[in-house]
C-alpha cells in the first residue's frame, strides 16, 4: 500500500491483523510515526497466517491540526518472487551471454543528460539506492539488446511487479519474457516503447506457468544515445 504522512503534528499509522470472526486486534505488523514529508511512500508487508484474517489500518491523531494521514492503492497478492531492489547486489539475477551488451547496476544518474533516472525508485536518494539500466551511448548501436535473467521461480509465483524508467528522445523498447530455463524466448508478456517521461512507472503482470520458469528483462537500444532504460 501507499501512505502519506505530512505535517508537524503527525502522529502514527499502524497496521494490524485481526481474526475475521473477532473485533479484537491481534498482531501489529507495521507502523510508522511522525512527519514523512509531502510525498507518497510505499509499504510492503509479508503476512504469514494459516487462517482467515482481516487487515486493520489505524490512524492516530497527533497533538494538533497539521497531522493528516492518508493511504491509497491497497493491494494483496501471493508472493511476487525474486524480490530485489538492486541496492546491495543483483540478487542472483544473471546477465545473458548471448546478447550484445549487459545491464549496468547504477547509483545516481546515468551520466548522460536528458535520459535515464537521477536516482533509484526504492529510496529516491542518489547517494543511497541502486537500479539496473542499459547504457545506450557508444559503442552501442541501434537494435543492440541487453538481457537480464531472474533466478528460477516456482509455479506458485503468480505476479510480477517492477518499476521502469524510460526517458529520452531515442528510447527504444523494454520487453519482459517468461520462459522455462534454457528455452528460447517467445512472445513478451509485457512491453513498452519510446519516451515515457522522466518519472518511474509501475508495471504489474499476472504470471501463469505449469513448470518452474524465469523472467527475462530485455532492453533494446533505440536510434541514438539518449535512450537509457532502467528497472528497479
Amino acid at each position: 500500500f501507499w501512505y502519506h504522512m505530512y505535517g508537524s503534528n503527525t502522529e502514527e499509522l499502524r497496521v494490524y491483523l485481526a481474526p475475521t470472526d473477532s473485533p479484537q486486534l491481534r498482531d501489529l505488523i507495521w507502523s510508522q510515526r511522525g512527519d514523512q514529508g509531502n510525498a507518497w511512500q510505499q509499504a510492503r508487508v509479508d503476512i504469514m497466517t494459516t487462517s482467515n484474517i482481516s487487515v486493520v489500518f489505524e490512524g492516530v491523531r497527533g497533538s494538533g491540526a497539521r497531522g493528516d494521514i492518508a493511504i491509497d492503492d491497497v493491494s494483496f497478492s501471493t508472493s511476487c518472487g525474486a524480490d530485489c531492489d538492486f541496492d546491495t547486489n543483483l540478487c542472483s539475477y544473471q546477465q545473458d551471454d548471448t546478447d550484445e551488451f549487459d545491464w549496468t547496476r547504477q547509483r545516481g544518474n546515468t551520466g548522460t543528460t536528458n535520459t535515464g533516472p537521477s536516482s533509484d525508485h526504492t529510496t529516491g536518494i542518489p547517494e543511497e539506492g541502486s537500479y539496473m539500466y542499459i547504457e545506450t551511448s557508444d559503442p552501442r548501436q541501434p537494435g543492440h539488446v541487453a538481457r537480464l535473467i531472474s533466478p528460477s521461480l516456482s509455479t506458485d509465483t503468480r505476479c510480477l511487479q517492477f518499476w521502469y524508467h524510460m526517458y529520452g528522445d531515442h528510447t527504444g523498447d523494454l520487453n519482459v519474457y517468461l520462459r522455462t530455463p534454457g528455452s528460447l524466448l517467445r512472445n513478451p508478456i509485457w512491453s513498452e516503447s519510446g519516451d515515457q517521461g522522466d518519472v518511474w512507472q509501475q508495471a504489474k503482470v499476472h504470471l501463469e506457468a505449469d513448470r518452474d520458469f524465469e523472467i527475462v528483462f530485455e532492453g533494446v537500444r533505440g536510434s541514438n544515445f539518449r535512450g537509457d532504460i532502467a528497472i528497479d
